[in-house]
């Protein structure tokens, strides 16, 4: 099994999120939580890494969103962007994130933002 993101990581992760699950909005300080992959295979890198309630350990917990999320029962996390599939890169792919200006719907950026809108290309701005 491949190690998670080391503590830097997780904390930057976590600070993006707000210090809030995703999925929820509810505040991760002094609960269970985890910065979760969104692809298995892409890495420990900001827009491969969300911030769930619970350590993914109890799948029958209601509250444990990391169990639920890896274990792939629920349709609508793959909908909303929170696991992806082995070729999918998760620049490209959007989550719906719940923020403290409400929910959004945003692709993840490896600098650790929410892009709401498209980052402008040179083909693009020539256009």
């Amino acid at each position: 099994m491949t190690p998670g993101p080391d503590a830097r990581m997780r904390t930057r992760v976590y600070r993006r999120d707000s210090m809030a699950c995703v999925c929820c909005g509810t505040p991760i300080t002094g609960r269970p939580h985890s910065a979760l992959r969104r692809n298995v295979h892409a890495g420990d890198r900001p827009a491969n890494l969300l911030t769930f309630l619970g350590d993914g350990k109890r799948l029958n917990d209601p509250a444990d969103h990391c169990a639920r999320v890896k274990s792939g029962r629920d349709p609508s996390d793959r909908a909303k962007g929170y696991s992806l599939g082995r070729g999918q890169d998760p620049l490209l792919v959007p989550v719906m994130a719940f923020t403290p200006r409400g929910p959004v719907l945003a692709l993840l950026s490896d600098d650790g933002k929410y892009l709401t809108e498209l980052p402008e290309t040179e083909e693009a701005g020539a256009a």
